[in-house]
């Protein structure tokens, strides 16, 4: 329901809109994430270092040596997992 989008849009976006480290991108498809192994010998888990993505039909691709946080909705989900 959209009261409950609306509610997660309130509690969670808010707050951070305006932070200069964050970037929203709606209408993009996100092709791959970009992996690789973690930073201990013993950690057996892929990292997410960046992210393949179309916007508009124009191919991007960013990395980053921190977080990547990817948010997706029930059409295609299963393509970012």
């Amino acid at each position: 329901p959209l009261s409950l989008i609306y509610l997660f849009y309130q509690a969670y976006y808010l707050p951070i809109k305006d932070r200069r480290n964050l970037s929203v991108l709606v209408n993009a498809l996100v092709h791959r994430l970009i992996t690789e192994d973690g930073s201990h010998k013993s950690d057996k888990l892929l990292r997410a270092t960046g992210v393949e993505f179309d916007v508009d039909g124009k191919p991007f691709r960013v990395s980053t040596n921190k977080e990547v946080f990817v948010c997706a909705g029930s059409v295609l989900s299963f393509v970012v997992v």
